[in-house]
């Protein structure tokens, strides 16, 4: 859904598009669906901001209302596919690299000692004598 607001501080307009109205003002911007929405993007008076979810609505538009899109749109140049669109519409932000987290030291177990067994051979010498 496209915010659409208007540029100077007027009384509100509103545009009935599909048998909506949309009552469009100043100082809060209207929700407006992308398919509706691209017939204002270079009209005068009016400010267009897209939102997320028309990331997903540009590879839903129909070839016509996608062309008129490229048109109309400033950042997009003729022969932008659809995926090209939406990285140029909704750029993504670099992703910091996570600082490696200090490997905590690791505590050495201690030794058990284990008795030793005397060999057989001394306890049967020592048994014989």
């Amino acid at each position: 859904m496209t915010q659409i607001s208007l540029e100077k501080e007027e009384m509100t307009k509103d545009l009935k598009i599909g048998g909506v109205i949309y009552p469009v003002g100043f100082s809060h911007p209207t929700t407006i669906p992308l398919n509706h929405a691209i017939t204002m993007l270079h009209s005068d008076g009016f400010i267009c901001t897209f939102d997320d979810m028309d990331k997903a609505d540009i590879a839903r538009l129909n070839n016509h209302k996608f062309s008129e899109l490229i048109r109309l749109c400033d950042e997009l140049k003729e022969g932008d596919t659809r995926s090209q669109a939406t990285k140029i519409l909704f750029p993504q932000k670099a992703k910091k690299a996570k600082k490696a987290k200090k490997a905590k030291p690791v505590k050495k177990a201690k030794a058990i000692a284990t008795p030793k067994k005397e060999s057989l051979t001394e306890d049967i010498k020592e048994v014989i004598a």
